[in-house]
């Protein structure tokens, strides 16, 4: 664990790794959501940002045909 961060964070900083650089779109939502699972009690507003990303990204991903198939899995 890295000077002064909390095991929250060090998992956050992971998942943000996993957004950034994931091509699947599952893995960039589960990450998002993972990310939520952390914060949601602790960060409000946060929780409403990253729940309202993934409602956007969803509706994006469902409508191409690659993404479509790997969320429907």
């Amino acid at each position: 664990m890295g000077y002064g961060q909390s095991d929250v964070d060090i998992k956050v900083d992971s998942l943000k790794q996993i957004i950034n650089h994931s091509e699947k779109s599952s893995d960039i939502l589960k990450a998002y959501l993972a990310w939520d699972d952390l914060i949601y009690a602790s960060d409000p507003d946060l929780d409403l940002k990253l729940n309202l990303t993934v409602d956007s990204l969803g509706s994006i991903f469902i409508k191409r045909p690659n993404d479509r198939k790997e969320l429907e899995r």
